[in-house]
């Protein structure tokens, strides 16, 4: 199965381990699931763990700008690089999350996974899961 992880997926797995979003990058590290990822995210990505907030917490769980960026480099090695350049996708409610939207679009992955309350209200016209309903349909 192909899917693409939001962002706030991978930050949430970061955090919490046991929690749902941990058990979802936990599945991808362990090659259950197929994951795709855009240049785009991988930036917000490695952006966002560095936002003072977020790089603090990860400090103090023994996190530095080494381990960080070899996370980011290990999940750049791990995922299908899709190209969202031809896509025009257009979230209504947060602009934002266009690139997003674009690399499940894209990609023709099976499902996007995401916490954002923003994506989750395409629910309807894309298929797009939070990670609880991911977790509790097919792992």
């Amino acid at each position: 199965m192909r899917i693409v992880i939001d962002t706030n997926v991978f930050v949430s797995g970061i955090f919490n381990k046991k929690s749902v979003p941990g058990k979802i990058i936990e599945a991808f590290f362990d090659a259950i699931l197929e994951v795709v990822c855009s240049i785009e995210q991988l930036a917000e990505l490695s952006n966002v763990l560095f936002y003072p907030k977020v790089y603090k917490t990860l400090q103090k769980n023994g996190w530095n700008e080494e381990s960080i960026s070899g996370y980011i480099k290990t999940i750049s090695l791990a995922v299908e690089l899709a190209d969202i350049s031809l896509v025009d996708a257009i979230v209504p409610r947060d602009h934002k999350d266009n690139h997003i939207l674009a690399l499940l679009i894209s990609s023709e992955a099976d499902y996007l996974v995401t916490g954002d309350n923003d994506l989750l209200a395409l629910s309807e016209e894309y298929s797009i899961l939070s990670p609880k309903d991911f977790f509790d349909k097919w792992l």
